[in-house]
């Protein structure tokens, strides 16, 4: 199987996953019966549940964001807590893709960084929107 192929395969297999456990986290959030990140099993599993995590929340918050009826502070601390969360959660995606591909010490810490520091801006994320809809 040549690079392209192999890649296209590693992108939809990823894609998958990860639409798979959006989806799961969807239900497990709105049921706030578990932590995803805290049900993960492995590295790699974390990493998603973080990831799918900020997606959840950063749809809420910017559907939060939109509504006249909350007061623009309250706005305007969505929109902050989503921009702070967004490079982060994305280089946190793209060490994910590399270690699909390169699973190295070097890309396990990478990873684990990239987790390290996306989890304080997501739970900040969260409370805000938790906060917002109260």
């Amino acid at each position: 199987m040549g690079k392209i192929q192999t890649e296209f395969w590693t992108r939809l297999y990823v894609g998958r996953v990860g639409l798979l456990l959006l989806l799961t986290l969807s239900f497990a959030i709105s049921c706030a019966s578990i932590n995803p990140v805290k049900q993960a099993e492995t590295l790699e599993q974390k990493a998603y549940a973080v990831y799918g995590t900020y997606v959840v929340f950063a749809e809420k918050a910017a559907d939060l964001a939109e509504n006249d009826a909350l007061p623009r502070s309250v706005r305007l601390a969505l929109v902050n807590a989503e921009e702070r969360a967004s490079p982060v959660v994305t280089s946190l995606l793209h060490a994910a893709e590399e270690m699909q591909t390169l699973n190295n010490s070097t890309t396990r810490r990478s990873l684990e960084s990239w987790i390290d520091r996306a989890l304080p801006l997501i739970n900040d994320l969260v409370r805000s929107v938790k906060g917002a809809q109260e």
